[in-house]
C-alpha cells in the first residue's frame, strides 16, 4: 500500500514538470517559426526593391540611349550631302545639261537665270549620255550687289558728296551730267562695302544727273540714280 501511494505522489509530481517543459517547448517552436516568417518577409521585401531599382535603372538606361541615338541621327543629318540639281542652259556651245550643287532652298526653275530650265533628274541623267557627261560645278554667285543708303551731301556751289553701301564687297562708278549720255567722274577698282566720292568742278545753279554703279567678284552689276541741284 505504501508502495501505490509513493508511485502515485511521485507521478502528481513529474507530471506537471512535463506538461510545463512540453508548454515550453512549443511556445520556443512559435517564436522560432514567427521568425523565420519575420525573416522571409524582410528577404521578399528586400529583393522587391532591388528588384525596382534594377527596372528604373535599366528605363533610365534606355532612355539615355534613345537621346544619343536622337543627337547622332540629327549628326548625321546635318553633314547629309547637298542635292544635285540639274538644268537644261543655253551656254556658249549651245543648250547643256549644267549639274549644280545647291541645298533645297535653290531648286528654283529659273535658279541659273532665265536662259536655264530645272529638269528632274531622270531627264537629266538620258541627256547627260547622248550630251556627254559635266563635272557638277559649285553654285554660281547670280546675285548682284544690294545699293543701299544712297545719299548726296554737302551740296555747295560747284561741288558735292555723293555715298552709298554695298551689302557685299564690291567697286564703285559715279557719272554725272545734265544730260545723256552722262560722263563718268571716277570708278574706285578697290571692292568694299562703302563708296563716297566727291565731285567738284560743278556749275551754280545747276541740276545734275547721277548714275552710280557697283560690281562684286563674280561680274553682277548693281546700278542706281539719283540727282542735285547745286547753290547759288
Amino acid at each position: 500500500m505504501k508502495k501505490i501511494l509513493m508511485v502515485i505522489l511521485i507521478a502528481s509530481i513529474v507530471s506537471p514538470a512535463f506538461a510545463f517543459a512540453d508548454n515550453d517547448k512549443s511556445e520556443r517552436k512559435g517564436e522560432n517559426k514567427n521568425n523565420t516568417q519575420k525573416s522571409v518577409q524582410m528577404a521578399q521585401k528586400t529583393e522587391k526593391k532591388e528588384l525596382k531599382n534594377e527596372v528604373k535603372s535599366f528605363k533610365k538606361e534606355k532612355k539615355k540611349e534613345y537621346k544619343e541615338h536622337k543627337e547622332e541621327k540629327k549628326e548625321i543629318k546635318k553633314i547629309k550631302p547637298r542635292k544635285v540639281n540639274y538644268f537644261f542652259c543655253v551656254t556658249a556651245t549651245g543648250w547643256n545639261v549644267v549639274p549644280v550643287d545647291a541645298y533645297k532652298d535653290n531648286n528654283s526653275a529659273n535658279y541659273l537665270g532665265e536662259d536655264c530650265v530645272k529638269l528632274p533628274s531622270s531627264i537629266a541623267k538620258r541627256l547627260q549620255k547622248v550630251i556627254g557627261d559635266t563635272t557638277a560645278t559649285s553654285t554660281p554667285d547670280i546675285i548682284t550687289p544690294i545699293i543701299s543708303g544712297l545719299s548726296v551731301s554737302s551740296v555747295a556751289t560747284t561741288s558735292a558728296t555723293v555715298s552709298w553701301n554695298t551689302n557685299e564687297l564690291a567697286t564703285g562708278k559715279l557719272w554725272y551730267g545734265t544730260s545723256t549720255p552722262l560722263t563718268l567722274y571716277m570708278q574706285n577698282t578697290t571692292p568694299s562695302l562703302s563708296h563716297l566720292f566727291n565731285l567738284i568742278g560743278l556749275t551754280a545753279s545747276t541740276t545734275y544727273n547721277l548714275l552710280i554703279e557697283s560690281v562684286d567678284g563674280a561680274s553682277n552689276t548693281a546700278t542706281s540714280t539719283a540727282s542735285l541741284t547745286t547753290t547759288n
